[in-house]
């Protein structure tokens, strides 16, 4: 009977194996995509379980697997950026599919680069100061801290105040951005330093030349962009302590930061103390030279969704004392002072702080949000508030009096800034990269004390567009943007008979720059821009006596 039956087995078994692989021509085809931005995955693994078989997603999240079978299959997805998923699929047939796979917030510990990323480097030159750089200045002021860098030097006061000089420009001609926001503060005097204590920072960083574009109006010199490091991703509590000190002035300095993260948000607060007495020469001290600041910042993230929010307060003050031969009457009395060399005057070592002195408070309250925009991109908006205090104090009032302490300064400036800006990056589009944005900004700078500059009221508004191109792997970038702002000042009636006078200014920046790739051998870099600024309103009106240089 078995042997009957046995030729009519086989021959039905190979009928059914046959047709089973006759039928494992089917094609599955799928896209992966994040579960809440919706955007492709790229390079996402995806496997096969029963038989073993894997492939990677192209660039644009798409993936191919042939030769399979009318049966239900178990597909793993994984990618670094977010959690596995696996989803069963029923081949009945050529099969096409969306598969979407849920972000993961968790920090990697290590990560192993296999291949090289395609960066999008900067045409523009940038040079930055960084961890290592940073610890080894820690304790001095913004300006001596970015003297390491190529093409930068400072412009000195005396020896207590101190500003970066990028390609030798200064004050307004150079940008500073302290945590994405742009600073607004008094920067036109030479002994205006700027408000901005480097403790905060965990990269500095100059680009030079014309980078008006995307930064704004006045950066001819070049951007400084001061830059804390990302709020904590892990849960835990973490923080450092930093003891600094220089013999010379008997500078002591404190800097403690502490931060944290839990399920909800992360956070950080962060401050600075520094006091510093009588500097002194080879030969004598120089009386009155002693500084004190007393600084500190907040910070605090969380996620609602796919949208990051960000909360930024920081607190800046100083008070710096100004050498007090350095204020001269008359010509005689400076000619007397050259000749004799040395102070009149010598003095003891004090960490006290008499006139001629400033007093600088400058505060500034961010909030940030970033959030997907389907599939389009990304956009981050940012609004801003700024208060600006600078206070000066001459030796002497009017008239001869001596004053006992710091109850009036004879000059005095009292600046808001109010701001927002939106910026929109679009996905990338036939291998372009790019995007535009808004900005506008409202000043308000009230001279309540003293008369060297008037009051006045200043609305600056832009908006800018770039693009950049590159298809890896072809050698050469390019990169290209325009922008457009316009300026109005408004300038007090106490100055003109009682008519205010108002003052328009609008001008086009732009710039073009690519870079051609040698290989491991380097690459070549060019850029051109235009960048421009409006004058400035100590510029147009400035008239009396400045204290803090003993300048007319």
């Amino acid at each position: 009977m078995f042997k009957r039956i046995m030729p009519f087995i086989v021959i039905v078994g190979c009928s059914v194996l046959a047709h089973t692989q006759g039928e494992c021509h089917y094609i599955l085809r799928g896209r992966v995509c994040d579960e809440i931005t919706k955007q492709p995955l790229p390079f996402a693994a995806v496997l096969v379980k029963e038989i073993a078989v894997s492939c990677l997603t192209d660039e644009n999240g798409f993936f191919e697997i042939k030769n399979l079978c009318r049966q239900s299959y178990t597909l793993e997805f994984s990618h670094v950026e977010c959690q596995k998923h696996v989803e069963k699929v029923n081949i009945e047939g050529n099969t096409e599919g969306v598969f979407s796979l849920q972000h993961d917030d968790k920090l990697l510990e290590k990560v192993v680069v296999t291949e090289k990323r395609i960066a999008l480097e900067a045409t523009q030159t940038q040079s930055s100061v960084k961890n290592e750089d940073l610890e080894r200045t820690k304790g001095q002021v913004l300006g001596d801290v970015l003297k390491s860098i190529a093409g930068v030097t400072t412009l000195n006061t005396g020896s207590t105040i101190s500003k970066p000089v990028v390609q030798g420009l200064h004050s307004d001609r150079v940008l500073l951005f302290n945590n994405g926001v742009r600073q607004e503060g008094q920067q036109w005097g030479l002994d205006h330093a700027p408000e901005i204590d480097p403790f905060i920072a965990d990269q500095i960083s100059v680009v030079k030349g014309a980078a008006s574009v995307k930064y704004g109006v006045g950066a001819i010199g070049g951007v400084i962009l001061v830059e804390p490091r990302a709020l904590r991703d892990t849960v835990g509590v973490g923080g450092e302590v930093n003891l600094v000190g220089f013999s010379n002035g008997r500078v002591g300095v404190f800097s403690s930061m502490i931060e944290g993260k839990n399920p909800l948000f992360a956070w950080r607060l962060q401050g600075t103390a520094k006091k510093s007495g009588n500097l002194t020469t080879p030969q004598y001290l120089l009386a009155n030279t002693g500084v004190e600041e007393l600084n500190g910042s907040a910070s605090l993230g969380f996620k609602v969704k796919n949208a990051r929010f960000e909360v930024f307060y920081s607190h800046f003050y100083s008070k710096i004392g100004i050498f007090k031969e350095s204020h001269i009457g008359n010509l005689t009395d400076l000619k007397t002072a050259i000749e004799r060399g040395r102070p009149y005057n010598e003095a003891a070592f004090s960490y006290d702080i008499g006139r001629p002195a400033q007093m600088v408070n400058h505060d500034i309250l961010k909030l940030k949000t970033t959030m997907p925009t389907g599939d389009a991109g990304r956009l981050s908006i940012t609004a801003f508030y700024q208060y600006d205090l600078r206070e000066e104090f001459d030796a002497h009032r009017p008239g001869g009096k001596i004053p006992v302490g710091f109850d009036r300064a004879e000059i005095a400036f009292q600046m808001p800034s109010l701001g927002a800006r939106a910026d929109w990056e679009h996905r990338p589009l036939s291998n372009w990269h790019g995007g535009g944005g808004f900005e506008g900004l409202f000043q308000d700078n009230n001279t309540f004390a003293g008369g060297l500059i008037p009051s006045y009221r200043q609305k600056t508004a832009g908006g800018y567009w770039t693009e950049r191109w590159r298809k890896f792997p072809n050698p050469l970038e390019f990169e290209a943007g325009a922008r457009y702002d316009v300026r109005q000042l408004d300038v007090d009636s106490n100055r003109f008979g009682n008519q205010n006078r108002t003052y328009n200014f609008a001008n086009v920046s732009g710039s073009v720059g690519a870079i051609y790739h040698l290989g491991a051998k380097g690459k070549l870099t060019f850029n051109v821009g235009t960048a421009w600024r409006s004058p400035n309103v100590n510029e147009l009106f400035s008239n009396g006596v400045h204290h803090g240089t003993a300048s007319f």
